[in-house]
């Protein structure tokens, strides 16, 4: 009976014999060689057609997306006529990730296999997979965060269904299945960006894998455009409610711009979606606890839909480079890190978490004392601004807080690239960060939402309107610091300490430390206070409701995204930039 390896040692030279053949054959050779190639070029015309026609099919959906709620809020129907749309985006993604944990499933049972014919017979070589990750441990926590915010959100939306009555149009089963299946796919999403990125699993089914991530994109994008639309009628409708109580209440007559406004026909439709809202109720009970909560927990969701969207972007364009790689044979660690189109990859063997707090106690006590500050304004502001008598107030020294919070952080940043000039600048091997690219998008939110705060006040005049000055110190003082900052995160990322005094001195790190506290407190601001539209009622007066709340909703949710990502962005240079590494040893951000 022959020996296991010896009849190894046969199936491998049968395998060999045609290799040899080739090699004395040179006609042969190059006929199989252009063979291969033809065979090669044709299969990369298909790869680009992938590509291209799973792009439009996304934009066709997002162009949907897009067009269904903004007719919903025009039209006069008093129902959804759209939910069957949002079933047909949920259960994609949904069955997209189903298939891809069974191929994760069955390539874990084939790694076993081989895993055990290794131990056997150590001939056979086990291929190491490329296991990625996008974005670092602070950015993938934040948006875990925004995610578990998000399934909250559609669970008390869920629970409402069972409050409405039996009659027509109410007793509607899909407005239960939808946020149940919204939860569902929130949930696998977040465990398959976090935990099952293997692109040379996608590639099995090159097709399936194009198509279902460009579907999961479209799917997160109209589920952004949803929210924020909604959100946005939501608010048109409560803004212009409580002016015109309050003018009741006051006994004074409507500016002529609400007075309009209340007569329209888009006015006119959302009061009708209310009141048959509140008359399908059986019960109060989940309604309150919507209202309340849907101004903190709808923009988790428009925040980790935007997120989601740019990862799973990445992970698309990104997918031909991993099947060239894997083409080539080159898996090594080294390879991933230089050849990546996109800086945003993070190899599985940087897992592990050791911080070093030197030089941080300063500006981490400074930024700690920043928030309790923070925190006191906020509460005053809550407090005050429900009583006519003290609404000036609440409004201007939240205000003023803001600006001094602005003016520092534009001192802090402007000092920090001043000490950090004498840290080595190393050249990026890759050309953007996922960090970087989401930082550069959502400042653009910043820019627009303080510009129309700064328009607004000029065109108003500083004599109209309360405030004062500081309607256009506030805003300016945020601009500046904003791009102070960004200058700075991306000078920072590229620095590395390089001699033993600068990695004993750490020089800038109080300061970065103190910005990166600074901006969770901004970002505290921007999520409490900012993100309703009548805390600016000076704005509100001059755009009028309408514009105004469609400029709030868009805008802020990209503002608050700007300052999560700052403070990631501070993390990765806290910890990076100073960390200390043997001089022949590579810098993976590098």
């Amino acid at each position: 009976m022959d020996h296991p390896q010896n009849s190894n040692r046969i199936e491998r030279l049968h395998q060999s014999l045609p290799t040899l053949e080739l090699e004395i054959n040179p006609d042969l050779r190059q006929a199989s060689e252009s063979g291969q190639n033809f065979k090669q070029n044709y299969r990369n015309g298909d790869d680009v057609l992938t590509f291209i026609v799973s792009a439009f099919y996304a934009k066709l959906i997002v162009i949907l997306g897009i067009a269904l709620p903004v007719t919903d809020a025009i039209a006069t129907r008093e129902y959804d006529t759209y939910d069957a749309f949002y079933m047909y985006l949920y259960l994609g993604s949904i069955i997209f990730l189903l298939y891809m944990y069974m191929i994760q499933v069955k390539e874990k049972s084939a790694q076993d296999f081989w895993r055990r014919t290794a131990d056997s017979d150590p001939s056979y070589g086990i291929k190491k997979n490329q296991h990625v990750r996008y974005g670092s441990f602070y950015f993938r926590m934040g948006v875990t965060g925004f995610g578990i915010g998000s399934v909250i959100y559609s669970g008390l939306q869920f629970g409402q269904y069972f409050e409405l009555s039996s009659q027509k149009d109410c007793d509607n089963v899909l407005k239960a299945v939808k946020p149940l299946l919204r939860i569902i796919f929130a949930l696998m999403q977040m465990l398959f960006i976090f935990s099952y990125s293997n692109f040379l699993d996608m590639q099995r089914s090159k097709i399936i894998a194009r198509f279902g991530l460009m579907h999961m994109i479209a799917t997160n994008v109209c589920e952004w455009l949803f929210v924020l639309i909604e959100e946005t009628q939501h608010d048109i409708y409560k803004s212009a409610k409580k002016r015109q109580d309050n003018a009741a209440r006051d006994n004074v007559s409507l500016s002529e711009m609400d007075f309009k406004f209340l007569n329209s026909t888009t006015f006119t439709i959302t009061k009708q979606m209310y009141e048959h809202k509140v008359n399908c109720l059986q019960s109060n009970i989940m309604e309150p606890i919507l209202i309340k909560s849907e101004p903190y927990l709808a923009p988790c969701t428009v925040e980790y839909s935007l997120l989601c969207a740019v990862i799973l972007g990445l992970m698309w364009k990104n997918a031909q480079y991993y099947e060239n790689t894997d083409t080539r044979g080159n898996n090594s660690p080294e390879a991933e890190e230089k050849q990546s189109g996109c800086n945003v990859i993070y190899s599985s063997r940087q897992s592990q978490f050791s911080v070093d707090c030197a030089q941080a106690h300063k500006g981490l006590f400074t930024g700690i004392l920043v928030l309790a500050v923070t925190v006191i304004s906020l509460i005053m502001f809550f407090e005050l601004v429900g009583y006519k008598e003290y609404q000036d107030i609440a409004i201007l020294q939240v205000n003023a807080w803001e600006a001094v919070l602005f003016g520092m952080g534009t001192v802090a940043a402007v000092f920090c690239i001043a000490a950090l000039r004498d840290i080595g600048f190393h050249q990026m091997k890759r050309a953007l960060e996922l960090e970087h690219l989401l930082l550069l998008v959502t400042q653009c939110g910043v820019f627009m939402y303080f510009l129309f705060q700064i328009i607004g006040a000029v065109l108003m005049g500083l004599n109209k309107g309360k405030g004062g000055i500081m309607r256009i110190i506030t805003p300016l003082s945020a601009l500046i610091q904003s791009s102070c900052q960004t200058v700075l995160v991306l000078d920072a990322w590229r620095r590395r300490c390089s001699t033993a005094t600068q990695m004993r001195l750490k020089p800038g790190r109080q300061l970065i430390t103190f910005l990166l506290v600074a901006n969770i407190a901004l970002w505290m601001v921007n999520r409490l206070k900012n993100n309703r539209s009548v805390s600016h009622p000076n704005q509100m007066d001059f755009y009028g409701v309408l514009a105004w709340n469609i400029i709030t909703h868009v805008t802020m949710p990209l503002v608050v995204s700007y300052r999560f990502m700052s403070s990631v962005c501070f993390y990765e240079v806290w910890k990076h930039v100073y960390k200390t590494r043997p001089v022949n040893e590579k810098d993976p951000n590098l």
